[in-house]
């Protein structure tokens, strides 16, 4: 102990501890000339370190610990005089001793500080080594600072965290919101605002909130008032966009505050009744000329009333006739799916015709056909063929909302399970591996459902590479929806296509090698929205693409 605090005493005037003063030092000495050697009696300097409520450690070169305080001990978990005069390597996990090891080397060679982070123990430490200069600015001694951060980083993942999830609900909101500050300047603004006013966020941002409404002087009467009273509601304003197309709305603010409950601005939200007063401007107007009629009109009272019977008597017929056309419209869309089975099946039938006949033909006069005749004849029956498939296609797409099942709890795993049987035949031809997760249950309508998995799974064996198909199914259970994924290794698409396969009669390719008549995918998509989901592709060409569709839970 006198060895370890007798090589201290000689440099302890160099330890600068961050944000402390070296005026503290001092009071332990007494007047020296400036050549004379800086020694402060040991029991002073353990009462100074031990003021520290951060571990503290003094180190020779070699890593041996010449002093140290409480709050050093007990974050090594030993006792002082355990620690004192041994190697502080010795006391830290192999690879925390090689990074100490390092570092101190480092200010050894530097003279500079470092400062780090380790996790020791499941706890985040962040250490600082200062150099100790003797009287030669030479590396003597190190002072070893350690002081555990663990709940601020975590404070600050919270408060990151907290902010993400404050920004989502706000960019969640339909109506514009904005955060004004006290000097009534936009701080911030959600995609509802950029929309309503045609200005940007980076826009918005810093400018008078009152600049957006027709009238700025009432606008920043209703922030005053949710200034000093702390909210105010329902103020009708309208709001102008640089179009020139005005919104008429209704005003809603409330003040929010710091933690020291200091107010640091407003929060206000314009909710868009323009229709609502549109109906509004209209009944006024209405009623208005009534008055009007009533007042001017006394003497005719009577033929007012009559007329006033005959309007309502007009109403009426309206509604009827509003029911009337309703049962009209439902009893045309029945009609219309008729229609277009029996157009269906109608059209169906020439070409089963042109395709038999053109075939008996090739039979027939086959050898009375040169090879461009034939190649006629195989066109024609390749046409007829296509046609039929289109026409089938067309009718299913048809189909998806007029003849959908009511939904229900529905196990996707026995979904895709039917859909592989329907592609057993293509699946053995192909020798396509077709693996998947456990898959959940989901509210759907099963038959849909198993024809979303059975277009998907016969589009990712139809565009393979050259290798054997390998697709996978899985599924993942977000906020308020299921996520599925069917996964192939086949030719994949160019992000430009990543829209357009969806939609109805949209083929990329064109060849022989891929058959098709382009509606499957656009199936997928009514099917998928008619449970009220999303469907997506991300791919890679040559590498693959994975198909994405959600379930609301």
């Amino acid at each position: 102990m006198k060895r370890a605090n007798k090589t201290t005493s000689k440099v302890i005037k160099n330890i600068k501890r961050p944000g402390s003063r070296v005026s503290r030092m001092k009071n332990l000495t007494k007047e020296k000339k400036s050549d004379e050697p800086f020694a402060p009696d040991p029991h002073s300097l353990q009462t100074l370190l031990n003021a520290w409520t951060e571990s503290t450690e003094l180190v020779a070169e070699d890593g041996t610990i010449l002093a140290l305080n409480e709050a050093a001990a007990k974050m090594a978990g030993k006792s002082p005089k355990e620690l004192l005069g041994s190697c502080i390597y010795s006391h830290l996990p192999e690879a925390s001793a090689k990074a100490l090891k390092a570092r101190i080397q480092s200010v050894l060679r530097t003279a500079h500080l470092e400062r780090f982070e380790e996790k020791q123990n499941g706890r985040i430490i962040e250490r600082t080594i200062h150099p100790v200069l003797d009287g030669r600015k030479k590396v003597k001694q190190l002072a070893l600072y350690s002081r555990d951060i663990t709940e601020q980083r975590l404070a600050e993942a919270d408060s990151r965290n907290a902010m993400i999830y404050a920004r989502n609900l706000i960019e969640a909101s339909l109506d514009p919101l904005v955060t004004i500050s006290p000097e009534g300047k936009i701080i911030d603004a959600n995609k509802a605002a950029e929309e309503a006013t045609g200005v940007t966020r980076e826009k918005l941002i810093g400018s008078d909130f009152s600049d957006y409404f027709t009238e700025p002087d009432k606008a920043r009467a209703g922030y005053q008032t949710a200034l000093s009273q702390g909210k105010v509601r329902d103020l009708l304003l309208t709001l102008r966009h640089k179009s020139g197309r005005l919104m008429d709305v209704l005003y809603n603010a409330a003040v929010f505050r710091d933690e020291k409950g200091e107010i640091k601005g407003v929060f206000a939200a314009a909710r868009d009744i323009t229709a609502l007063m549109r109906a509004e401007k209209e009944l006024i107007k209405h009623q208005k000329h009534l008055k009007e009629m009533v007042r001017e009109r006394t003497a005719e009272l009577v033929q007012t009333n009559q007329r006033l019977e005959r309007e309502i008597a007009e109403r009426r017929l309206m509604e009827e006739r509003l029911k009337q056309t309703m049962e009209d419209l439902r009893r045309s869309n029945q009609d219309l799916e008729q229609f277009a089975y029996v157009a269906s099946h109608d059209l169906q039938e020439p070409l089963r015709m042109v395709s038999s006949f053109t075939q008996l033909l090739e039979k027939k006069y086959k050898d009375q056909l040169d090879d461009e005749g034939r190649e006629f004849i195989k066109f024609a029956v390749d046409g007829a063929n296509r046609m039929r498939r289109l026409i089938n296609d067309l009718l299913a797409y048809s189909r998806v909302r007029t003849r959908g099942k009511e939904m229900e709890p529905t196990d996707s795993h026995s979904a895709l399970g039917e859909a592989l049987a329907n592609l057993s035949a293509m699946v053995q031809e192909s020798g396509a591996i077709i693996t998947n997760d456990d898959l959940p249950v989901v509210k759907a309508d099963k038959s849909q459902l198993i024809q979303l998995f059975q277009n998907l799974i016969s589009n990712a064996i139809k565009f393979c590479s050259e290798d054997v198909p390998h697709i996978h199914i899985s599924a993942e259970k977000q906020d308020n929806e299921w996520l599925f994924s069917v996964k192939d290794n086949g030719i994949g698409i160019e992000p430009q296509y990543y829209d357009k396969i969806f939609e109805i009669f949209k083929r990329l390719q064109r060849d022989e090698k891929y058959p098709g008549t382009g509606i499957g995918l656009a199936i997928c998509k009514r099917i998928v929205e008619r449970h009220n989901g999303r469907i997506w592709v991300e791919s890679e060409p040559g590498k693959g693409s994975v198909f994405y569709f959600t379930i609301p839970i």
